[in-house]
């Protein structure tokens, strides 16, 4: 316990506490780490009526379990503060936020705990689809399988305060662009794998909503860090790549008046098997395939018991790099790209399963 100073105090609704010891100390409550500071008055007659009236004279937001419990106290910061430095600064800062957090709050926040609520984890799944948003216009899709653009999200989250979950997880999956146009003929599938940490906060912002009809609303922001590998559909099974014709067929050799009769035309088979960071295309080649990304997504959540929530939502990944799809602002002639990273949307739904930690450890609600 750090001894802060010795002071004359008036506390609000009681008496002057003269030359009065003030100490500091850490007390974790759950996952709320609060700066408690207590008033020990020097003389014997005044502690001990104090303490028999008032248990302890403690400057601080007591957290109980019964709103109706809860107490406060107030200091006024005396007129002629008596000494410098570092005491005085923490103390004009103290005084200023039990003044204004405490006596007027701006905003009507308080922590209480509610029977019955317990701190709960959470594990769960999920799949889904993906979307790619960059520099391919995506005009040719009717060939990719749905398989290519899957995804799936493991989630594991925590209760902090009750509208709001410390979320973690790992995300893995497919995007996939394809564009076919006269100017250029372009396709990859580069696959994902991304962990991620955020906060997601109920929007409904209570317990209370949820409870009552089962379902909540939940916005999340986060940051993961992604490993990404780009592929290409350039060539056939037979190793042998693919040659666009301006009559939109693809056929086995290059187009020229000499080949039109002994071209043979052929389908692609939509297997991704060029990893183009070894092509050295527009002369850049090892390119880093890790980067940065920032999710921010909305489900809704339908509770069907105790213990087990279906969930549906949608999470858009902004991420820091623009090789998702192998084209950049930077490529050479006609795979020119477009300024600004590429991004993605997975929309899922899956199942999550609530694990208490024990009806003693039971988190507080903030409202």
């Amino acid at each position: 316990m750090k001894q802060l100073g010795v002071r004359n105090y008036e506390l609000g609704g009681l008496s002057t506490v003269k030359n009065c010891k003030i100490s500091r100390k850490w007390q974790k409550v759950g996952f709320i780490r609060m700066g408690i500071v207590y008033l020990y008055p020097q003389s014997p007659s005044t502690a001990s009526s104090l303490r028999y009236s008032h248990g302890c004279v403690t400057v601080s937001v007591v957290l109980v379990r019964d709103m109706q419990m809860r107490h406060q106290r107030t200091i006024q910061y005396p007129k002629t503060p008596n000494y410098t430095g570092i005491n005085r600064r923490f103390t004009q800062i103290l005084v200023i936020f039990f003044s204004v957090f405490l006596v007027n709050p701006p905003v009507s926040i308080s922590l209480t705990f509610r029977n019955g609520d317990q701190n709960s984890g959470y594990i769960g799944i999920c799949a889904g689809i993906t979307n790619y948003f960059g520099d391919l216009r995506n005009n040719n899709m009717r060939g990719v399988s749905i398989t290519n653009r899957f995804g799936g999200q493991i989630m594991l989250e925590r209760d902090l305060l009750k509208p709001i979950r410390l979320c973690g997880g790992l995300f893995f999956g497919n995007i996939v662009g394809d564009e076919l146009s006269a100017q250029r003929n372009l396709n990859f599938k580069t696959s994902i794998t991304a962990p991620y940490v955020g906060v997601s906060v109920d929007l409904l912002n209570s317990v209370h909503a949820a409870n009552s009809n089962g379902f909540s609303f939940w916005l999340f922001g986060g940051v993961e860090y992604f490993l990404f590998t780009p592929m290409g559909d350039i060539k056939d099974g037979s190793g042998k790549p693919y040659y666009y014709w301006s009559d939109g067929s693809i056929r086995t050799q290059t187009e020229i008046p000499g080949h039109t009769n002994s071209a043979v035309i052929i389908q692609r088979d939509y297997n991704y098997e060029t990893d183009y960071r070894n092509m050295n295309i527009d002369n850049v080649s090892n390119y880093h395939k890790s980067a940065l990304g920032f999710p921010v997504g909305l489900s809704i959540e339908k509770k069907f018991n105790d213990r087990t929530s279906f969930r549906i939502g949608g999470v858009y990944h902004y991420t820091l790099t623009d090789y998702l799809d192998n084209i950049t602002a930077n490529s050479v002639g006609s795979r020119k790209g477009n300024v600004g990273n590429d991004q993605y949307l997975f929309l899922y739904a899956g199942l999550l399963y609530s694990i208490p930690f024990g009806a003693t450890s039971r988190c507080p609600v903030l409202r």
